[in-house]
């Protein structure tokens, strides 16, 4: 049997309304209960509900995510598009470590969810994808079932063009269990590759690479400077995971010294983790540089 979670519905749906959405759809639900839950990690006055669908063939699950992925349900003004996950057994351990997980920015207004999906379901088996609103813009966040899939995504498809606007595509790394590990290199010199890049920080932290990096190398990607003309410049920035909080500071203070290439590394911290006025955590990350 195969199972598909369908999440992001409107938390004032009740298993009624969104099965009478399921049949006005035309989904092949079969005899199966309908049962809405809601996230273990939300509250009660939740904002939004899932369900568990179950299938007996991969057919009849795809036919369903053809349909449910151009569904969008509107409510108090509010506009819900559907989040489509694959079920996998190993759920749980593939969130911790970020298996197969990017991040697509750039994605135009213009861009649905059906055209996300085609643009990377020729790279391996999606396990999900959805795109999100958020202050810096439009999101997409896919899970491929392999990283090996994921890395050939992110490798063959950011810097290119989704329809109007260049997207940038990279790999979401896990965080270190014992604090941020993860840090954002900017001011990287055009004349630079992965490699090198790879190179110079072996040699500033005085370690080995195996000792170093979590990144693998064909999974480092260098981004170009997207920022407004004005305050563009042809160097590049990445993100990549080390070994260790312990190795990050390591190497930003060795950075601080050493201006040979005038890089910069900061902690790697998502806006969205933190207030705006919170200006002690507040670390700047760029998305474009």
């Amino acid at each position: 049997m195969l199972q598909l979670v369908v999440s992001n519905i409107p938390g004032s749906f009740d298993d009624g309304g969104i099965k009478e959405v399921f049949k006005q759809a035309k989904i092949p639900l079969g005899t199966q209960p309908v049962c809405l839950q809601k996230p273990l990690h939300d509250s009660s006055d939740s904002e939004t509900k899932f369900v568990i669908l179950t299938f007996d063939n991969r057919k009849n699950m795809d036919s369903a995510i053809d349909i449910l992925q151009d569904i969008e349900i509107r409510m108090d003004e509010k506009v819900y598009l559907l989040h489509l996950s694959v079920y996998k057994p190993d759920f749980k351990e593939r969130r911790t470590t970020c298996r197969g997980m990017i991040q697509v920015t750039g994605i135009g207004p213009r861009i649905t969810l059906r055209e996300l999906r085609g643009a990377y379901s020729g790279f391996g088996e999606l396990v999900e994808c959805h795109i999100k609103e958020t202050k810096q813009g439009r999101v997409g966040y896919l899970t491929f079932d392999t990283n090996e899939q994921a890395e050939r995504a992110v490798r063959e498809t950011t810097g290119k063009y989704l329809g109007e606007m260049k997207i940038v595509a990279t790999r979401t790394l896990p965080r270190h269990p014992s604090g941020n590990s993860t840090i954002l290199i900017r001011n990287i010199p055009p004349t630079f590759t992965p490699d090198t890049l790879r190179g110079r920080l072996v040699e500033l932290a005085g370690v080995d690479a195996d000792d170093l990096f979590h990144t693998p190398l064909d999974a480092t990607h260098l981004h170009p400077d997207t920022r407004k003309p004005e305050v563009r410049t042809n160097r590049n920035w990445t993100v990549i995971q080390l070994k260790s909080p312990e190795l990050c500071q390591k190497l930003i203070s060795a950075v601080q010294q050493d201006r040979r290439d005038e890089l910069e590394i900061v902690l790697h911290i998502p806006k969205e983790r933190y207030s705006p006025t919170n200006s002690k955590r507040a670390i700047p990350v760029f998305f474009g540089m």
